[in-house]
């Protein structure tokens, strides 16, 4: 009998296994190309020395935020800071929360902002700056500037025009 017949092909065999390997790797590589591409497996970012090459797209996360009036600020990485500004005076100062009216007769409550400051312009000219709550003058009208600080708007300042 002759046994060539029964002796095992390892040429083909190995050959099918080493595309077979081959192939498996490829799509590996292209499975995470695809995945980084659409920032759901960050490796561009994760470890930008070693895979910092690999495309991915960009995208803006815009996000919504709540506060416990239930009014909502739109937010982007790409913002440095939000503001708001109010024309209207301050009603009164309750320790760290300002009570505040606009010129339409609104009230509503912010608190202060760490930087919070007062600007107080004078009628021939110059002004002064202050940081005491002291200086708030319920009577008269201001620019109210307030940043977004976290989850709320905060005032920042308060500037008293002639």
């Amino acid at each position: 009998m002759d046994q060539s017949a029964f002796a095992p092909k390892k040429n083909n065999n190995t050959l099918t296994l080493v595309w077979s390997l081959a192939l498996a790797l490829f799509a590996l590589l292209l499975a995470i190309v695809i995945l980084n591409y659409f920032n759901i497996f960050l490796l561009s970012k994760t470890y930008p020395a070693a895979f910092g090459w690999l495309p991915h797209k960009g995208r803006v996360n815009q996000t919504v935020l709540n506060n416990q009036d239930g009014m909502c600020a739109a937010t982007s990485p790409l913002f440095k800071s939000q503001s708001a500004t109010i024309q209207g005076k301050i009603l009164r100062a309750d320790g760290s929360l300002l009570v505040i009216q606009d010129d339409k007769g609104q009230e509503g409550k912010f608190l202060r902002s760490d930087s919070f400051s007062i600007l107080v312009s004078k009628e021939g000219g110059g002004s002064q700056t202050f940081s005491d709550l002291s200086a708030l003058d319920p009577s008269k009208s201001a620019l109210i500037l307030l940043r977004l600080e976290g989850r709320e708007f905060r005032a920042v300042s308060v500037a008293y025009l002639p």
